[in-house]
């Protein structure tokens, strides 16, 4: 490690080696970096964007279902809303037809949570 980390001058220590443990790779993807199954460019290129870290937080909330909650939680709120303009559309002619509009609106907003939905 250089000086200047063991110093608390910089945080990067400036290791050259690292294990495919420290990195957080799994062996089969250490083995596509070292075999050139994957570009190493554009993993670089992607590790280094400043938006990636977030990028891969969203797909990690969908692969584990969090972002599938949320849609879940947000569509419960559009059937309630359109549930609620239905009701009153029946209970007051003069809103009626403001009512239904905004109800259909609602709904509409609506968003599948998987692909296979999609389709």
């Amino acid at each position: 490690m250089s000086a200047d980390f063991l110093l608390g001058i910089t945080n990067v220590p400036d290791k050259k080696n690292y294990t495919i443990e420290e990195l957080g790779l799994t062996p089969e993807a250490a083995r596509n970096l070292y075999t050139g199954a994957v570009d190493n460019r554009v993993i670089n290129l992607l590790l280094a964007h400043p938006e990636f870290g977030m990028l891969a937080n969203c797909i990690a909330d969908y692969l584990d279902d969090t972002m599938a909650a949320r849609i879940a939680a947000q569509n419960q709120l559009y059937d309630l809303v359109s549930d609620l303009m239905t009701r009153i559309g029946k209970e007051d002619k003069t809103r009626r037809q403001a009512a239904i509009t905004q109800a259909k609106e609602a709904k509409s907003l609506r968003r599948k949570l998987y692909a296979d939905e999609l389709a």
